[in-house]
């Protein structure tokens, strides 16, 4: 599976200068994103209420982000 590339977007216009946007996750992570916070809902008896938690744990485990003393690996 290829690595995932961050692209970065330059709005032009009314700003003197080009303001680079960095874009979001893939449709792909995404989709990952979306089937583990699904697996972590049911993993835990389908309780309602957590499903946020659900996400960014999800994320975290997908993108492989980790908070280590305010750093990413």
């Amino acid at each position: 599976m290829a690595k995932s590339r961050k692209r970065e977007n330059v709005i032009e216009g009314q700003f003197s200068q080009p303001v680079a946007i960095e874009s979001g996750p893939s449709d792909t992570d995404r989709h990952r994103v979306a089937e583990r916070a699904y697996y972590l809902y049911q993993a835990r008896g389908g309780g309602h209420g957590r499903d946020l938690d659900d996400w960014l744990t999800a994320e975290r485990e997908v993108t492989g982000r980790e908070e280590r003393n305010g750093t990413e690996r």
